[in-house]
């Protein structure tokens, strides 16, 4: 049987395997793909334009989307 851990929003009891809170629907994987695309499109607008600057702000939307897909989970 899976271990259960409280949803961060509505505090109800679930599985840690789950991706999105039966409850509530609390998904923080779609949250941070969201996110971390726009910051990631946002930096390559930027980095034609302030080189440096976009690029740093390209690699941070590519660390949302990165932990969007590997990590986020409603109960860490």
């Amino acid at each position: 049987m899976a271990d259960r851990e409280e949803c961060r929003l509505c505090r109800a009891e679930i599985s840690t395997e789950l991706r999105e809170c039966p409850e509530c629907g609390y998904n923080p994987r779609r949250t941070l793909l969201l996110v971390g695309g726009a910051v990631f499109l946002l930096g390559l607008v930027l980095s034609g334009v302030v080189g440096t600057f976009g690029v740093a702000i390209v690699i941070i939307g590519a660390l949302f989307v990165g932990s969007g897909l590997f990590y986020a989970k409603p109960t860490r």
